[in-house]
């Protein structure tokens, strides 16, 4: 027996996909054909109609099959009855996808568990796909959800442009990403300072998403990546972009980059920024698809956008999620960190090592960080000063060593509250990276004199 499927059109095109890559894979597997598909919409051109043209052209190019289109005048569930009792026909074994539409529409779909040769199929995002059936030992009719044991059909083998084409519902429009790229490796960050302007890139501006990009291959190998993603309409109007987009086991990850001020005028507010990257993934068809802000400059973002955020789904990762990158990624991805991939977050958090974070407010000066290695000189000041926390200034400098910790801050203190070290000048840290021992013996002096 033939298969067939049968589901509704909605703007949530990603489990849709899922849906019919599944019923292809179970017929194949059975040694089967899929040999018919059948799309339900509403004449809504968003949350339907368009959607149902997309996914059209996604069975018939990638599938070989041609759509049966059904149109319903409206989502009353008597009209999806009608439709239903119209389609299925009883020459085909038929899979019914129960995941889309809306709660009256899907009524009549969940009736048909009781159907001979029907499965009504059901999935939430990140779960296994269930079976409705009648629970046959029940003195009532009453449905039961049941686990099926099949492996999730995997969209990856789609590729990135395929599948944000059929997201997007695009069809002729010019689609640009690099797929290839000059590797920033976190060897050559370091050396730089994280000055990334500095980094020796085909595109002085890119580094930084570079190195990003290149992390993600070195947690999640195997993932599709590509930068730069950028699709453009007829007229040249600008349709959809992204710094980085990752395929991932069926799903879609957008990374968006930046290294400005949270507070910068030219990239937006904090919550124009969330609310863009929210709109990104509602086109890609909402749950198919996650979003991270990476924003290394930003420091105590106020727990009011990280909440809102959190409500959109999206993602922010600020100066302490970047430090934490390479453990965010993995478990971002789902990805257990390798033992290289954990010696790279080591390097990159600074373990055992000075790290100083250098900003400074005179205008058109550059901010650095750096590794310095402890030297005997700083182990013997904090030994003899028996300095125990630092309290916050103006700039940043981490010290992390058997588990003390200097957190961002300008200035340490001993037990007893007194200053022992303060940095509180461009100039001053700049001599501390210069040379450390000697700078900081230094302004151990000076800050006893004050």
């Amino acid at each position: 027996m033939k298969f067939a499927a049968l589901t509704i059109a909605s703007e949530q095109v990603w489990p849709t996909l899922q849906f019919l890559m599944l019923c292809k894979q179970l017929a194949d597997k059975g040694g089967n054909q899929l040999a018919k598909v059948v799309v339900l919409s509403t004449n809504d051109p968003h949350f339907s109609s368009q959607p149902a043209k997309s996914l059209s052209r996604f069975c018939s190019d990638q599938l070989g099959i041609k759509v049966t289109s059904v149109p319903l005048a409206d989502t009353d569930p008597s009209t999806v009855r009608k439709a239903l009792a119209h389609s299925l026909d009883g020459d085909n074994y038929w899979i019914l996808n129960y995941t889309n539409g809306t709660k009256p529409m899907t009524m009549p779909i969940a009736e048909q568990a009781a159907r001979p040769n029907t499965s009504v199929l059901y999935k939430e995002r990140n779960k296994p796909w269930y079976r409705l059936r009648l629970n046959q030992a029940s003195n009532v009719q009453e449905l039961v959800l049941e686990e099926l044991n099949v492996p999730d059909a995997s969209l990856d083998e789609l590729g990135v442009e395929k599948l944000v084409k059929v997201s997007l519902g695009l069809e002729n429009e010019t689609f640009e990403a690099i797929l290839e790229w000059e590797r920033v490796t976190l060897d050559e960050v370091i050396r730089s300072g994280f000055a990334w302007n500095d980094l020796n890139t085909p595109d002085k501006t890119d580094a930084f998403e570079r190195f990003v990009a290149s992390s993600i291959q070195d947690c999640v190998p195997g993932a599709k990546v590509c930068m730069n993603l950028k699709v453009t309409g007829s007229s040249g109007k600008t349709l959809f972009e992204s710094d980085i987009v990752v395929l991932w086991k069926g799903q879609l990850f957008l990374i968006d980059c930046s290294l400005m001020a949270h507070m910068d005028s030219r990239h937006g507010s904090v919550v124009s920024q969330i609310e863009v990257a929210h709109s990104r993934i509602s086109k890609l068809g909402g749950i198919g698809a996650s979003v991270v802000l990476i924003r290394p400059t930003w420091t105590d973002v106020d727990e009011v956008f990280l909440n809102y955020a959190k409500r959109l789904r999206v993602m922010i990762w600020d100066e302490t999620g970047c430090v934490e990158l390479y453990s965010r990624l993995g478990e971002l991805f789902g990805v257990p960190s390798s033992d290289a991939v954990m010696e790279l977050q080591g390097r990159l958090s600074g373990e055992g090592r000075l790290v100083l974070n250098v900003r400074s407010s005179v205008k058109g000066a550059k901010g650095r960080r750096t590794f310095l290695d402890l030297e005997p000189t700083i182990k013997s000041l904090l030994e003899e000063q028996n300095a125990v926390a630092l309290k916050c200034g103006s700039l940043s400098a981490i010290f992390t060593d058997g588990g003390n910790s200097w957190l961002p801050g300008g200035w340490m203190v001993s037990k007893d509250g007194k200053i022992l070290l303060r940095l509180d000048g461009f100039e001053r840290a700049k001599g501390v990276l210069e040379n450390p021992s000697v700078a900081l013996e230094r302004l151990w002096d000076q800050t006893d004199q004050e």
